[in-house]
């Protein structure tokens, strides 16, 4: 899809999200608006990608022509929240009456746990990026004291983003690695594949248990103990990571 219509696409969604509570106001209709954001959000960054290779490998592959597990927590966390806040946000305007006196209700209460999430994301996702730019900078150097490579296996580097694959996500970074998934990697992405679809139905009940004449002034909450397993499998998958092979 050319550039300029993706971006006509996504301002379309805007608008109808924007129009639909004027002329019906229920749940249904408020849930359909999110889904509506969400889909024109997808539709604008597939306008932004790289054509030749596609949408998703545009998006989640990294300098390894492999996908990366971080890119793509980041990228649907980036989709459920500012989709979720732009449709509400959205919703509330089409409620205001100037007339009475109140403040426009585009704020949102985004709680501190979400907070903590996008830290620990973007922990995951820097933590990640560190890690294997520093196994690249030790591709094919010597030890000073004997000669011999500092790195005992060689990082695997896809020569396109075409070559791909799903197991690419908890997979090892290096070449002939027995086994070759990463266990760690593999916690964090079943962990936050979890997340993301608890918190999504999280936030379509608050969607649709709110009445429909009422604004949504804030987010659902994601438990602190989830956070804390959250935040100890990314440490201890980015700790099993940086482990030389």
């Amino acid at each position: 899809m050319h550039k300029s219509g993706t971006v006509a696409g996504f301002l379309l969604a805007i608008i109808v999200a924007a129009v639909l509570p004027i002329f019906w106001l229920n749940p249904y209709v408020r849930l359909l608006s999110w889904g509506i954001v969400a889909v024109g959000a997808l539709v604008l960054a597939s306008g932004i990608t790289n054509d030749t290779v596609g949408f998703s490998r545009s998006f989640l592959c990294d300098s390894r022509n492999r996908f990366q597990q971080s890119n793509l927590i980041s990228f649907a966390w980036l989709i459920v929240i500012s989709s979720a806040y732009l449709s509400c946000a959205l919703w509330n305007i089409s409620l205001w009456k100037p007339e009475s006196g109140t403040t426009l209700p585009i704020s949102i209460e985004v709680p501190a746990s979400v907070w903590v999430l996008a830290g620990i994301v973007s922990t995951g996702l820097v933590g990640s990026s560190l890690i294997l730019s520093h196994k690249l900078s030790l591709q094919g150097r010597l030890s000073s004291t004997d000669g011999r490579p500092v790195a005992n296996s060689r990082v695997l580097i896809r020569d396109n983003p075409k070559q791909a694959t799903i197991t690419d996500l908890v997979a090892l970074d290096e070449e002939e690695t027995v086994p070759p998934i990463d266990l760690g990697a593999l916690q964090v992405m079943l962990f936050q594949l979890a997340a993301v679809i608890v918190y999504i139905a999280a936030l379509g009940r608050v969607l649709f248990m709110t009445p429909p004449n009422i604004a949504i002034t804030q987010f659902p909450v994601i438990p602190e103990g989830f956070l804390a397993l959250l935040g100890i499998s990314t440490a201890t998958a980015l700790a099993n990571r940086a482990i030389p092979r």
